[in-house]
């Protein structure tokens, strides 16, 4: 409607609203733009004989920018026009017109950049051998102006004044080795490793009082931020008449490795420490032991 386009028109919507303060005020900017990402990659790839065997070597450099990510912003401000009280770093303004609650502003801003180093060694299966293996070992470099997966950013007045940080949501060190071997009775057993470092996790530093808070990063203990094995098995079987029918068998982390996904990340204050901080909540990334057994036509 061009009449919000005005402020005359806004305030129809606000002198129209009773009671329901609960409500809140979603405006996107008119000119929103499409986010986009830049990627720049040189790779190399090549055939090695090596014990008897014929492997296939990658190396790949990367460079991706993530441009005019979208976001939510508070857009609410106290009387003066400003967004935190005198003094104070944190406790974000609440006040909004009459019949309503928060301001909430959609708006561009997120920006991510990584720079990735990717190695792989791959024996592919084949019949003749019976067996395949593949290598692969990824670093990342990546930096991001919000918290990785969180559209909302309401604590802070601007996009801006989060600042860079080390992105929450790639680990910098990344293993997963699979492999396949062809038992007796063509039942092929397959396995896959999988090992990533810590990533960095967000919290929020309030030792200095509550309206003194600011945003932290820190990384759980342990070297491992995930780790898992798991193992198959498949049994095919041909009909003749074009359907194939087929058994397959998997124990997900047969080790029963315990992966953490969220973990507690308020400080608390001086006067009232969070002696849980740094600690998991609980949540878990990736199942615990698993058997499952599945059958399947192919035609």
């Amino acid at each position: 409607n061009p009449a919000y386009n005005t402020q005359e028109g806004l305030n129809t919507l606000t002198a129209s609203s009773s009671g329901g303060g609960g409500r809140e005020v979603y405006l996107i900017d008119n000119n929103i733009k499409t986010p986009y990402s830049d990627q720049f990659s040189i790779g190399m790839r090549n055939m090695v004989p090596l014990w008897g065997q014929d492997w296939f070597t990658d190396v790949t450099l990367s460079r991706i920018e993530s441009h005019d990510g979208f976001a939510f912003v508070r857009g609410n401000r106290l009387p003066d026009g400003s967004f935190f009280q005198p003094g104070t770093t944190s406790g974000s303004p609440t006040d909004g017109p009459d019949g309503y609650s928060a301001i909430v502003l959609g708006t561009n801003g997120v920006e991510t950049r990584n720079n990735q180093l990717a190695l792989q060694v791959e024996k592919p299966f084949d019949e003749e051998s019976g067996w395949g293996l593949t290598v692969a070992y990824t670093y990342s470099d990546a930096k991001e102006n919000r918290q990785f997966g969180e559209h909302y950013a309401l604590d802070r007045e601007r996009i801006e004044d989060y600042g860079w940080r080390e992105a929450g949501g790639i680990p910098k060190n990344r293993l997963v080795v699979t492999g396949i071997y062809e038992l007796p009775y063509e039942i092929k057993l397959s396995g896959k490793l999988s090992l990533a470092s810590q990533t960095a996790r967000y919290g929020q530093n309030c030792l200095a009082g509550n309206d003194q808070c600011y945003i932290v990063q820190f990384k759980p203990d342990g070297t491992l931020g995930y780790k898992e094995f798991s193992i198959a098995a498949n049994k095919e079987w041909d009909t003749g008449a074009g359907v194939k029918f087929n058994v397959r068998a998997d124990i997900l982390n047969v080790f029963n490795w315990v992966n953490y996904a969220n973990f507690n990340g308020e400080t608390g204050t001086l006067g009232d420490l969070n002696t849980a901080y740094g600690t998991p909540t609980g949540v878990l990334a990736s199942p615990m032991r698993t058997f499952r057994l599945a059958f399947g036509l192919n035609w």
